[in-house]
């Protein structure tokens, strides 16, 4: 299964902040994905000085990096430091859940590099519904009875699909401006 992942673009000039020089060692591992300034993990209080404020990660297991968001708590997948991306999804692998239940990444450092609006529909578990738009249903929202899809509005007329009664719509923060999301 595929995790939906969340691209934002985190703005910050490297140029004019640099890492503090005192004497502690700054922790840069844990888990897969390398942590460097402006990034810091904290793994204890109180906090260290090795990165700056709003680039806080939580270490979790010492498995996963967690990036906490006013919407919760997100597990980083991947940083590029030099193009200043960060990838997140949810530690629970329903990205497209916490999405529904509001995703804020106002007050932090973080905006996305490109949205777009999608509409989360719940559809009857016909599979020419699927086949005429292309889309597969979002595995951790669906049932037997019932699957759940996200359709981008610039892409499809979700009024014109019959048998789906429409949940929400969000703006989905991604790496390009024509993402579609086909891995949720």
């Amino acid at each position: 299964m595929t995790s939906f992942k969340l691209y934002l673009f985190f703005s910050f000039l490297f140029f004019f902040l640099q890492p503090s020089k005192g004497y502690e060692i700054c922790r840069t591992r844990c888990g897969p994905v390398p942590i460097r300034f402006p990034f810091q993990i904290i793994s204890s209080l109180p906090e260290n000085r090795c990165g700056y404020p709003g680039f806080t990660v939580l270490c979790e297991n010492e498995t996963q990096n967690i990036l906490t968001f006013p919407s919760g708590e997100f597990r980083i997948e991947s940083i590029d430091y030099l193009w200043q991306l960060i990838s997140i999804s949810d530690p629970s692998n329903c990205t497209a859940k916490r999405l529904l239940q509001g995703f804020d990444y106002l007050n932090t450092p973080f905006q996305p590099l490109y949205a777009r609006n999608f509409t989360f529909l719940n559809c009857t578990s016909d599979p020419l519904i699927f086949l005429s738009t292309g889309v597969s249903p979002i595995p951790c929202l669906s049932s037997e009875s019932y699957s759940v899809v996200a359709l981008p509005n610039d892409r499809y007329n979700v009024s014109n699909i019959l048998s789906c009664s429409e949940i929400a719509t969000f703006l989905y923060p991604s790496l390009r401006a024509d993402d579609s999301s086909d891995s949720w």
